[in-house]
């Protein structure tokens, strides 16, 4: 099944989106000091970066 939202699927951008985690390539958009809504336990977590790979999220930097 193709995500309509994404730029590729899965298996094609997900050695990518590694190099990404790991630091190797940069991201495509990294959001700054975002506020970040956890729908699962419904906790706001303040000042965080985002960073979007291949269209999908590919890491999550919370500040302590």
């Amino acid at each position: 099944m193709l995500n309509t939202f994404c730029k590729m699927p899965l298996w094609e951008c997900n050695a990518r989106i590694v190099r990404v985690v790991h630091g190797r390539q940069p991201a495509d958009l990294v959001i700054r000091h975002a506020r970040l809504v956890s729908v699962a336990t419904h906790v706001i977590l303040e000042d965080t970066d985002i960073a979007i790979a291949s269209g999908r999220v590919s890491h999550l930097g919370i500040s302590p």
